[in-house]
């Protein structure tokens, strides 16, 4: 199964292809593979509903369970290319994608806010600034609901992980919103 997955996602990824991925039990996530690791897969994520480019996610390549282009995929391509609004492969962040800790060490190394989520853990999400990275687990300092820096880092073990994403406006707003780091 996850052979066949690498393999649509790598096709999708050389095509530069808009694609729906699905994910065993979790949120479907659309948006352009730009980059595939054995473990983790790099999207430019899609807004379907406001057909706008919103960061990028990374996901575990584990839990994929199918990519697919559908009508409205080919659709909402069109209308990113006839806007000019096709990701652009030369601007593609560049994280190792073996495992998370090593794409979180190059997501800490960027110095910009992220979001990571446990979906599997109720509760599991925290956005805000990477303030450490292990091999197993990662701190975060989080950005409350009132626009604050919380007063503690938040800790998230990288084997409960499931998303991560950067770049994505409602991240990046609420982190301004909040400051400068304390």
């Amino acid at each position: 199964m996850i052979s066949s997955v690498l393999k649509e996602l790598t096709e999708a990824a050389a095509e530069l292809r808009l694609v729906s991925i699905a994910r065993r039990d979790l949120q479907e996530l659309t948006g352009f593979p730009l980059a595939v690791g054995s473990r983790l897969v790099l999207v430019r994520h899609v807004n379907a509903e406001m057909l706008l480019p919103d960061g990028y996610a990374i996901v575990r390549v584990q839990d994929v369970t199918a990519v697919r282009a559908s009508e409205w995929d080919h659709a909402v391509q069109r209308a990113l290319a006839a806007e000019s609004l096709l990701p652009d492969p030369a601007g593609t962040p560049a994280v190792r994608l073996d495992d998370w800790a090593s794409a979180l060490a190059d997501l800490y190394a960027r110095g910009e806010p992220v979001s990571l989520e446990c979906e599997d853990d109720e509760g599991g999400y925290a956005m805000g600034m990477l303030t450490t990275v292990g091999e197993d687990r990662t701190g975060i300092r989080h950005v409350a609901a009132d626009g604050t820096w919380e007063d503690e880092d938040w800790t998230f073990y990288h084997a409960s992980i499931t998303i991560v994403t950067i770049g994505r406006r409602y991240v990046e707003l609420f982190s301004r919103v909040a400051g400068d780091l304390p």
